[in-house]
């Protein structure tokens, strides 16, 4: 399966979290995603060794929506709080996603580029 091309704009200083919906097949069903995990990095480019910011279920950087109830079969969302998206100093980046289903099979299912928005608005430090 070829992933989706999905660019993603953070914006710094704000909590980031998108929703997406895992479909596959013919009529496009979604895939119910009980015990998965997930992991994404972004990265100056591909071809870089440099990890500008990395989310995973176990952070808590990908979340897997409670697959009992059943219009959120299928999906997921990645999530950056607004502390941590302060903290991110980079300009363009590149990213992927990929899910891991609970017999260990790796999908990418999204893959793109990042822009991260620059704060204008930041805390004034107190002075004593």
């Amino acid at each position: 399966m070829t992933p989706a091309k999905v660019n993603l704009t953070i914006y710094q200083g704000a909590t980031f979290s998108k929703v997406f919906q895992y479909k596959t097949g013919n009529p496009p069903t979604a895939v119910n995603m009980s015990l998965w995990s997930g992991r994404m990095q972004i990265r100056p480019n591909k071809k870089s060794s440099e990890v500008l910011l990395e989310l995973t279920t176990e952070g808590d950087g990908i979340v897997i929506l409670d697959q009992t109830v059943p219009e959120n079969v299928g999906k997921f969302s990645i999530f950056i709080d607004d502390v941590d998206t302060a903290e991110l100093n980079f300009t363009h980046g590149e990213y992927d996603l990929e899910l891991e289903d609970a017999d260990g099979f790796v999908r990418r299912i999204l893959m793109g580029s990042v822009t991260l928005n620059k704060e204008v608005t930041r805390p004034v430090p107190v002075v004593p």
